[in-house]
């Protein structure tokens, strides 16, 4: 019963930053706002995250992880990207109050660790379908070298105000990375071996 409480209560918490973002900057929210729209005192705030941001964090990364689940199926980084650009644009005036505040590194970071996990994804299964193995450090280039691609997309996304249609986008990084993926580990797995 307690845990189902603690549950409730992070989920109200959640919902209340989520719907104060959609009207205010990240900069104006303040744990006070929070309380007084939740109904929640200070020290049940306090009792389940560190801050506001951390909290913000949090309803982030679930708006992320329902919107996206599924888009690293595909092996595809157009798709990673149409997902991630369409999530960002159906709740573009949160990103907009996230990204156009103090709070913007801390935003980015937030985009950062949800590509991260979509390419990461995509990487595993791409590998794992193709019966193919490679080393963890390779493994962590590829990622690195992907996440290069995904943050510079969504960064001009976020400089022109989230204005360029996400599916457009994504149609051009498929006319750029279509099969990308695979070759990139065959061919680190050839490396690897002295075979490239």
């Amino acid at each position: 019963m307690i845990d189902v409480i603690l549950m409730e209560t992070k989920e109200l918490i959640k919902a209340t930053i989520t719907r104060l973002l959609e009207e205010h900057s990240a900069d104006e929210i303040t744990v006070k706002m929070v309380c007084l729209e939740s109904g929640i005192s200070k020290q049940t705030l306090y009792n389940h995250y560190y801050c506001v941001m951390d909290a913000a964090e949090d309803a982030f990364r679930d708006l992320f992880s329902q919107f996206c689940s599924g888009c690293g199926d595909s092996f595809s980084m157009a798709e990673v990207v149409r997902c991630a650009l369409q999530m960002l644009s159906s709740k573009r005036r949160i990103a907009m109050h996230l990204y156009n505040s103090s709070h913007r590194s801390e935003f980015i970071a937030m985009v950062r660790n949800s590509g991260s996990e979509l390419i990461s994804d995509m990487i595993d299964k791409c590998a794992s379908e193709a019966g193919i193995e490679i080393s963890f450090r390779d493994r962590e280039f590829m990622l690195d070298f992907y996440m290069y691609i995904f943050m510079g997309i969504t960064e001009n996304f976020f400089r022109g105000r989230m204005r360029a249609d996400p599916c457009a986008i994504a149609e051009k990084c498929d006319a750029m990375t279509r099969g990308h993926m695979l070759h990139s580990l065959k061919n680190m797995r050839d490396l690897e071996r002295g075979e490239f």
